[in-house]
């Protein structure tokens, strides 16, 4: 038994579509309905359908809409997965299809992302230090992944990271690009990477840099108030009036010491001298959404 069909709609309020056997054209199939492989209920497919009996099916008879609202009501905020199935056979009709609904109520950043990545990225582009978790991108789309050492140093750098780490192919340090021509990517993507970099202002100048004409520059900043940064005090815009970014340092790993590794005194300011000497990757500077809108309007000002 061969079931033919397809969905021609599937949102948040209804899924629909046409299903029909072509070794029983007069049988009208009955198809059930899951969300996440859950079932959730079945209708019959035997609405009219002209257009399909115009193509040669039938007599069109094999339409079916059923109601998904009820049943997502309250999974507001996620994405889900729907399929619809010949009830007989269990067979698939038209395939997966994904939706997405985001409300305030339950807002996950990464979904929103997700959404926003499969709307503003097409091309070919890079992501900057995605390690274990890059960004989802839409089919078609070619993603270059950039960090600061080869793959293999990455593993021993960060062994608490079990996943597999995406597969850097340009090695370079992501705030400067040194190695990448101006005008070459669609897209530049940086998530979680800003707030690392002593000097955010010259790292969004050279982010556009590498961007061609109508390329788009996707950031994903953590907001402070729903970090580690809680206890932290926002970055002012006259911190990047001072053309010495450098030093700076020292007071940045100072106040990480102090705020978030809880020290006070001398053991603070040791703590803070090793971080210093190492290198370490802190949050140098600290935004909220509000923040951070400032920060760029100024950057672009500037």
């Amino acid at each position: 038994m061969a079931v033919s069909g397809h969905i021609d709609e599937c949102g948040w309020d209804v899924v629909r579509g046409w299903a029909w056997d072509p070794d029983r054209p007069s049988h009208r199939i009955t198809v059930k309905v899951a969300v996440n492989d859950i079932f959730v209920g079945s209708v019959v497919a035997d609405g009219i359908g002209d257009d399909l009996a115009a193509a040669g099916f039938g007599d069109g008879a094999y339409r079916f809409r059923f109601e998904l609202r009820p049943f997502l009501v309250d999974l507001s905020g996620t994405i889900h997965d729907i399929t619809v199935v010949d009830a007989e056979t269990g067979l698939l009709v038209g395939g997966i299809r994904r939706i997405s609904r985001l409300s305030l109520e339950s807002f996950d950043a990464s979904v929103l992302s997700d959404v926003m990545a499969q709307h503003v990225l097409h091309g070919t582009g890079i992501e900057i230090g995605a390690l274990d978790n890059p960004q989802r991108v839409g089919v078609g789309v070619l993603v270059h992944y950039v960090d600061r050492y080869p793959t293999d140093r990455l593993r021993a750098e960060y062994p608490e990271i079990e996943d597999e780490l995406v597969e850097v192919t340009i090695v370079d340090d992501g705030a400067a690009l040194v190695t990448v021509i101006d005008n070459s990517y669609d897209f530049v993507i940086a998530s979680n990477v800003i707030e690392h970099v002593e000097d955010p202002v010259a790292a969004i100048v050279r982010w556009t840099q590498v961007l061609r004409p109508g390329g788009v520059l996707f950031l994903l900043i953590p907001n402070c108030k729903n970090s580690i940064d809680s206890l932290r005090a926002m970055t002012s815009q006259l911190h990047f009036e001072f053309t010495d970014v450098a030093a700076h340092r020292f007071e940045h790993y100072l106040e990480w010491a102090t705020v978030v590794d809880g020290l006070h005194g001398d053991p603070a300011r040791h703590r803070a001298e090793l971080l210093d000497q190492t290198n370490y990757s802190i949050h140098f500077h600290v935004w909220d959404e509000l923040t951070f809108a400032a920060f760029l309007h100024d950057t672009i000002e500037r």
